[in-house]
């Protein structure tokens, strides 16, 4: 029988009351029905009408550009401290950035404002 249906499950030990998730920690995509018996990436294909590339990148991790082929190093590499600090550094790195941003355009507008004074004074010198 074969299946080529997938699903994406949200792997998050914490949850919020009301069913959200506080915190996502990763992304698990696998099919939806049994592989058999076989461990042959081949034989797998065949069974759930995949790709090897898509049965390759059941478990990978888009922020550290890691593969694993098991579900619990994929999930043992999400609870992980290296994995845990690159998303806090890419954080961190996205707040500068906004921060830069939202200083920068404050500084252009302080930079406007005074040339438009500086031309609102030498206009008024003029008439006189």
């Amino acid at each position: 029988m074969a299946c080529s249906a997938c699903y994406y499950l949200v792997i998050s030990s914490t949850h919020l009351s009301n069913g959200h998730f506080r915190r996502v920690k990763g992304v698990f995509r696998g099919p939806l029905c049994p592989t058999g018996s076989s461990d042959s990436p081949e034989c797998t294909e065949r069974a759930l009408g995949c790709s090897v590339e898509d049965l390759k990148s059941l478990f990978y991790c888009e922020l550290c550009d890691k593969q694993y082929l098991r579900h619990q190093e994929f999930d043992n590499h999400i609870n992980s401290y290296d994995h845990a600090h690159k998303q806090r550094l890419k954080e961190l790195q996205h707040r500068e950035f906004v921060r830069n941003v939202a200083s920068k355009s404050w500084k252009d507008q302080r930079k406007q404002e005074k040339a438009l004074r500086r031309l609102h004074q030498l206009a008024q010198l003029q008439q006189e």
